[in-house]
């Protein structure tokens, strides 16, 4: 008698398909354990990627000075334009422009021909107190073309062409740069070129434009340069002129690049912050999903990353640098303000509201000091020693500056004590808490002032997504752990799997040996269903 006779084949795979799921339970488990593990991991690179929008909106606030702060306007651009840099002092300047900078410009008299032969001899041509430039004129160049070309490739400093002026051609030299100490004359030997030779008041070419500078006047005051540009009449200011005539020049802060760089960092915090709140939350069931037809109150759906303790010690640090942030000014600490002071404040979701009439406010008449809430600013008491730099380790503070010397090889002098040191009008301090700031001084001048500095939430903020970030950082460590977790459960899984396995096939085998020892004995059909009873915990039915 054969087992088949007592047991149908698909009452035995319905028994082998119980005991597999019952080996296979645990697995199911692991599995189910394991998937919030998986959503945890995924939620970590999300806030890291988060996190990282928001260091780099942190780093552009780490170098404020960098950002162009003060700009110049012009009341009429057909007469000058003007540049700035950020230690250009405030106001309203009115300039005249009296005449423009010109290069000296000769010609020679006119020939029939610009390649007929001249004859041979020397041109030497010195410009302002520079050294003579001596060009061989000979055979191979002695006519207008060669002879300008020779010019043109001596490097004398002047331009030569020829040109036809309807009836005949011309030599025509022009300088190469403006200016009365960029004027030339020049000498030939050879009788043949005498007619090349330019001094003052001598024959031989003839000046159709002189050497001259540019004149100005600068609230009633002369200026004069080599070129149509000035520099230094106004402080951090260089204008150019392009025609005679009036006009003035403003010079205003200028609040467009900081409020750029503000409104990247709020996006950026309001995103990690907004991200953080949905990871960290929990939202109760709602509506007719919250209460099924049997009257059961349904869950509600909690963030992956609620309870986390990194993800609320990174909200909560983050939250403290901004609701304690201070910046000094002029006044010293008696002077401090907060973002609540510019219309920045923190909302109950943990986001930032900005009034932007408020901060434009500001920023419009306190610049340097608002701009040290968010990141190394610095303002001073004289506009002739301004702010222009500082290192991460250099300490918010008033410092007392007193330049010493200022020239184009040395400018220096001490801070609060400390010594510094540059050239032409830079110095930088060398020790002390101000180690590391670096000021600009006005050329010409050796003054005394007061700064005050602040490092703004830029670097406590960097530190802090430093130590968040990265392949050490608290993110990458919990993933790690996680990840841990994961790799052990999977391995269990493989355990119970392998296990499962050698158990059905062990079944199988009994199976087997059972159908053949029935065979040989005869055992009935009630033995069989007691022994399938004992293995399986349930009789076979048949």
């Amino acid at each position: 008698m054969s087992i088949s006779g007592v047991l149908s084949s698909s009452q035995i795979q319905s028994l082998v398909t119980a005991a597999e799921n019952q080996y296979n339970a645990p697995i199911a488990t692991i599995q189910a354990q394991a998937k919030p593990l998986s959503t945890e991991i995924s939620a970590y690179g999300n806030l890291s990627s988060v996190l990282g929008g928001l260091q780099t909106a942190v780093q552009g606030l780490s170098n404020l000075s960098s950002l162009q702060q003060v700009q110049a306007n012009v009341g009429n651009s057909a007469v000058l334009s003007a540049t700035s840099t950020n230690t250009a002092p405030t106001g309203t300047y009115q300039v005249a422009v009296l005449g423009l900078a010109q290069a000296q410009s000769v010609y020679s008299s006119d020939f029939t021909s610009q390649s007929s032969a001249i004859g041979t001899g020397s041109i030497a041509i010195q410009v302002g107190s520079g050294s003579p430039v001596t060009i061989g004129i000979t055979s191979a160049n002695d006519n207008l073309s060669g002879i300008a070309n020779a010019i043109n490739q001596s490097g004398a400093g002047v331009s030569a062409s020829v040109v036809y002026d309807g009836s005949g051609y011309r030599l025509v030299v022009n300088g190469n740069n403006t200016g009365t100490s960029n004027g030339f004359t020049i000498s030939t030997s050879g009788s043949a070129l005498s007619g090349f030779a330019y001094a003052s008041g001598a024959s031989g070419l003839t000046e159709s434009q002189a050497a001259q500078n540019a004149t100005a006047t600068l609230d009633g005051i002369a200026l004069t340069s080599q070129s149509n540009s000035f520099s230094g009449a106004i402080p951090g200011v260089t204008f150019t002129v392009s025609a005679t005539g009036s006009t003035s020049i403003g010079v205003n802060v200028s609040t467009s690049s900081a409020q750029a760089a503000i409104q990247s960092f709020v996006q950026a915090f309001n995103k990690a912050s907004s991200f953080i709140q949905s990871a960290t939350s929990y939202t109760p069931a709602s509506g007719t999903a919250a209460v099924s037809a049997t009257g059961t109150v349904a869950s509600g759906q909690a963030g992956p990353l609620i309870g986390d303790p990194v993800v609320q010690g990174v909200e909560n640090q983050l939250l403290s640098i901004l609701s304690t942030a201070t910046a000094i000014g002029s006044g010293g600490a008696s002077s401090a303000i907060g973002f609540g002071n510019v219309g920045i404040t923190l909302t109950s979701s943990g986001t930032i509201d900005v009034n932007q009439s408020t901060l434009n406010s500001a920023l419009s008449s306190n610049y340097a000091q608002v701009m040290g809430l968010f990141g190394a600013m610095g303002g001073s008491s004289n506009p002739n020693v301004q702010f222009s730099g500082a290192t991460s380790g250099t300490v918010g503070g008033m410092y007392a500056v007193n330049v010493t010397t200022n020239s184009a090889t040395l400018t220096s002098g001490t801070v609060n004590g400390y010594s510094a040191s540059g050239i032409g009008g830079s110095m930088t301090v060398t020790s002390g808490p101000a180690k590391g700031l670096l000021l600009s001084v006005s050329s010409g001048t050796a003054p005394t002032s007061t700064i005050f500095f602040n490092q703004g939430i830029a670097a406590s903020m960097n530190s802090l997504l430093n130590g968040v970030l990265g392949s050490n950082g608290v993110i990458q460590q919990a993933q790690n752990d996680i990840q841990g977790q994961l790799t052990n459960m999977n391995s269990q899984i493989v355990q119970y799997q392998q296990a499962s396995k050698l158990q059905v096939q062990s079944m199988l085998n009994q199976f087997n040996s059972y159908e053949n020892v029935a065979s040989a004995s005869s055992q009935t059909a009630n033995d069989l269903s007691a022994i399938f009873s004992s293995l399986f915990g349930a009789t076979s039915g048949g």
